[in-house]
């Protein structure tokens, strides 16, 4: 989708995921796939150069990005809660263009019932 989304002129991509440690983790799995061009931020970074980010949704208020693929929406990351709530629209106001959620298995109650062409 990064690839695809890069060739479609987008400038700014970010992925958003819920926690420090899945960042760390899609960090890693870049790395392990030598993808090189993601950048990892974390509240010690002060300063974002475009292109592609894996940020948590906490750190993400306030940018905004071409492009936004939200990490995993399933429904055990992302429960019916004030904090979750306000976690994940963080997460989805970011996009200004392009906006991709993914989960696994089951999708979270805070999409269900969205058209599946939305948000799959």
């Amino acid at each position: 989708k990064i690839q695809l989304l890069k060739k479609e002129g987008h400038k700014s991509i970010a992925i958003i995921c819920k926690t420090g440690k899945e960042c760390m983790d899609v960090y890693n799995q870049f790395e392990k796939w030598k993808y090189s061009d993601g950048q990892l931020i974390t509240s010690k970074d002060t300063e974002y150069q475009g292109g592609v980010v894996i940020i948590p949704s906490y750190l993400a208020k306030g940018l905004e990005f071409d492009a936004v693929i939200v990490y995993d929406c399933s429904r055990d990351s992302y429960i019916n809660n004030e904090l979750h709530i306000k976690l994940f629209y963080v997460a989805i106001t970011r996009a200004l263009h392009k906006l991709y959620i993914y989960y696994e298995n089951e999708p979270s109650e805070l999409i269900r019932g969205i058209d599946r062409e939305l948000y799959n």
